[in-house]
């Protein structure tokens, strides 16, 4: 069995565990996770809507990716409701002011059609990036857990799947999606992690993603004492 192959066949299994009598919203910015979370969606014929937020932070790309998502979700009969932020009443840290405004759209969404889970497109390398920054910054050890896969109304199905499983899988499916140039540069921490810090740590650490997934376990095991 090719490694395409063995994927398609891990995200269906994935995917095919989720209630096709539920109504999932959808957080689709445009760029290649979300866009492959939501063709997963549409392929195996899952129930949702897709929320899109514009900041209006990138000029011109902000629109473009509204229209990106607009169209594919046309394509695909799927409602999206697009909503635009105005970054400058932003106050203090801009990621977590932005993550505040989108699960607020995420939110309003799911009462507006009754909706029953938001659904994110988070990866394993996303969640290694949140592990290591939860560490650097002394956090105690119930939140090395890192993500969940599902807490409360909120699921992350592409939790298991790396960032590179994901581009293979959108290249395959010939997916259309678009780069968000803001994620090369280090300003935000997110961001100085993933492109200063584990590329220093894959070079002179192999397995250290391995080592992170035990802390994750170390960290859920403190959780459920708690």
């Amino acid at each position: 069995m090719s490694d395409s192959m063995r994927l398609e066949e891990r995200l269906y299994l994935k995917f095919s565990k989720l209630d096709k009598n539920k109504n999932y919203v959808l957080g689709v910015s445009g760029g290649l996770d979300s866009i492959v979370m939501l063709n997963l969606f549409y392929k195996y014929e899952i129930p949702c809507i897709a929320v899109h937020v514009n900041y209006k932070t990138r000029a011109e790309n902000s629109d473009l990716d509204a229209r990106l998502v607009d169209t594919i979700c046309k394509s695909y009969r799927v409602i999206c409701e697009q909503f635009v932020v105005d970054a400058k009443s932003c106050e203090g840290n801009f990621q977590d002011w932005a993550r505040n405004k989108r699960y607020e759209c995420f939110e309003s969404t799911l009462k507006k059609h009754y909706a029953d889970y938001i659904v994110t497109a988070h990866h394993k390398d996303d969640n290694y990036e949140t592990i290591i920054m939860k560490l650097l910054q002394g956090s105690t050890p119930e939140a090395w857990d890192g993500m969940s896969l599902h807490r409360n109304n909120i699921i992350r199905p592409l939790l298991n799947f790396t960032k590179e499983e994901l581009r293979n899988y959108a290249l395959d499916n010939k997916l259309e999606w678009r780069e968000d140039e803001s994620n090369h540069s280090s300003d935000y921490a997110r961001n100085a992690i993933r492109n200063e810090v584990i590329p220093v740590v894959e070079e002179h650490f192999p397995g250290w993603q391995q080592n992170l997934s035990y802390i994750s376990e170390v960290g859920r095991g403190f959780s459920f004492l708690i």
